[in-house]
């Protein structure tokens, strides 16, 4: 069996409890509460952070996924070990940007089900640079997205597909915001 299968199957028994209390809502505790904020899943909440202000047509940037997990949960690197699934993240970026390689904090090990695993909690933030085309029009906006996928597990597992945006002014400079890069 590859390890690919593996891990998808892997994927789908943990997340049997979530699809019993989505089919189940009259029996989930909690029933009839307001659902959880729009772009999180209540155990991971992502959130997209550009380290400038406005984009530069042609100037790099870098931007950050900020995971944030609720008390005691925690979601995967990409080489999580164990029966775990990894964070993915796949860039919707404007035509003609680029999206760098994502840099990865080194995670913390973990407990999983009996198996060594390679994981993130509280909060971190996964890096990338962003190369935007030289021909942007000043004065217009763009939209930056990345679908942001993966596994949050405590006592049970979850999975968790969210979209993490952020929209931003064409300048001639790049006006750097001094808390998104110090978070970066």
């Amino acid at each position: 069996m590859s390890l690919r299968l593996f891990r998808l199957l892997t994927g789908l028994v943990c997340s049997i409890p979530a699809l019993a209390q989505t089919a189940l809502p009259a029996l989930r505790p909690g029933a009839g509460l307001p659902a959880p904020a729009a772009g999180g899943s209540g155990e991971v909440k992502a959130s997209l952070v550009a380290e400038v202000g406005a984009v530069v047509p042609g100037q790099s940037f870098r931007v950050g996924i900020r995971l944030v997990h609720a008390p005691q949960w925690h979601s995967y690197w990409r080489n999580p070990g164990g029966f775990s699934l990894p964070t993915e993240i796949e860039w919707k970026l404007p035509e003609g940007f680029k999206a760098g390689p994502v840099r990865w904090p080194t995670p913390e090990v973990v407990d999983s089900q009996g198996f060594k695993a390679y994981a993130y909690s509280d909060s971190v933030v996964l890096v990338a640079e962003i190369t935007p085309p030289a021909n942007l029009a000043e004065g217009t906006r763009v939209r930056l997205a990345a679908r942001v996928k993966g596994q949050a597990c405590k006592e049970s597992c979850t999975l968790f597909d969210q979209t993490a945006a952020a929209d931003l002014p064409v300048a001639t400079t790049a006006r750097v915001d001094a808390t998104a890069k110090a978070a970066i």
